[in-house]
């Protein structure tokens, strides 16, 4: 009985491959006709994206980074004398010391790494406004940064043992792990930097952390009175809650942070930072701005802690108010219209190929 239910099995449809099947032949006309409607919404949708862009006033993107003054700043700031050696090449290239992203809170007060440029509005803004800064030539993007983070140590989680501690950090950030300069008396390694410094276990660890953004700005109108502006939103409510957390008072025997360190992570501006862009210039969102701003010149004080020279980076800044599909993106709008227009050449060369078969 056993076998003839096996041999049925062996001679069924199913095994033989023998089962009904159907598939679509894809004929000319509908080829053309696919190319088109996709061609023609992407189009619709191209032009609806760019209209609202151009509805919205904004600022023109200023770069900082080249500016004399904003360089000379760069010089003098801690942040940058503390990563870079005598002749300015940065100790990250050098010896494999990471960044310190807190640098910038330490530093927060310090006046040699001031400096101030011009922002033009040609018309009244309304709020919200949202105030951007901008990198250039920055892959966060790149396959070795993107996966370069620990997100169980970012949460506040905790570790059964140090060991596993240690496995997961040099499994997740081995290219910023174990070689920061400050850190948990508890972190420390065995290593030393060329000074004979001891290094420390990074929290938080990976490339991504480490490369924080720490430059800082204040906004000021003619009068030199301060534009008053706020974090609260400028990070996902479901990071704030769930992804970033400190560490202090939880009981935690190995996820353990500096002050500092727990000020890093549950900081809006690095919860924004963390999460990555997909092009190597992007924007990200800095602060919100509830005031109208009037047309005019403003000028945007800046803390100048971050160094982008050695990779040939960029730094602008940028205001906008707020469209009807968020940020003013006129770019996305070119590419909607750049594919639709392709999709409809491509269905004109085929209705051209087909007649000049029937010809």
């Amino acid at each position: 009985m056993e076998e003839e239910k096996l041999q049925r099995l062996r001679q069924s449809k199913f095994k033989q491959q023998e089962l009904p099947a159907w598939r679509p032949i894809t004929l000319p006309k509908h080829v053309v006709g696919v190319c088109v409607i996709v061609g023609v919404a992407f189009v619709a949708v191209g032009i609806l994206i760019g209209s609202a862009s151009s509805g919205a006033a904004k600022s023109d993107v200023v770069r900082y980074d080249t500016d004399p003054a904003c360089h000379a700043a760069l010089l003098q700031s801690a942040c940058y004398l503390g990563q870079h050696d005598a002749d300015g090449t940065p100790l990250a290239l050098k010896e494999g010391v990471p960044l310190d992203p807190t640098c910038g809170l330490r530093a927060a007060n310090s006046t040699a790494s001031k400096c101030a440029v011009n922002i033009s509005l040609s018309e009244d803004m309304q709020p919200p406004i949202y105030v951007y800064y901008q990198l250039g030539n920055f892959f966060q993007n790149h396959r070795r940064y993107v996966p370069s983070r620990l997100d169980k140590q970012l949460r506040g989680d905790d570790w059964d043992s140090e060991k596993g501690y240690r496995d997961d950090i040099e499994s997740k950030c081995a290219d910023a792990g174990d070689t920061c300069r400050r850190g948990h008396a508890s972190h420390r390694t065995n290593k030393t930097d060329s000074s004979g410094a001891p290094l420390y276990w990074c929290n938080p660890c990976g490339l991504v952390a480490r490369s924080f953004f720490n430059d800082r700005f204040e906004l000021l109108r003619s009068d030199d009175s301060v534009v008053p502006w706020t974090q609260d939103g400028i990070s996902w409510e479901s990071d704030v809650k769930h992804k970033y957390k400190n560490t202090s008072g939880t009981g935690n025997k190995f996820n353990l942070r500096l002050p500092e360190e727990d000020a890093l992570v549950t900081d809006p501006d690095f919860i924004v930072w963390m999460r990555v862009a997909a092009l190597p210039e992007f924007r990200k969102l800095y602060r919100i701005i509830h005031t109208p701003l009037k047309a005019g010149t403003y000028t945007m004080s800046i803390t100048n802690n971050y160094d982008v020279s050695y990779f040939g980076g960029e730094k602008a800044l940028f205001l906008t108010e707020l469209t009807s599909i968020g940020s003013p993106t006129p770019e996305l709008g070119y590419a909607y219209i750049a594919v639709g227009g392709c999709c409809v050449l491509a269905a004109l060369v085929i209705v051209a190929k087909e007649k000049l078969k029937t010809a």
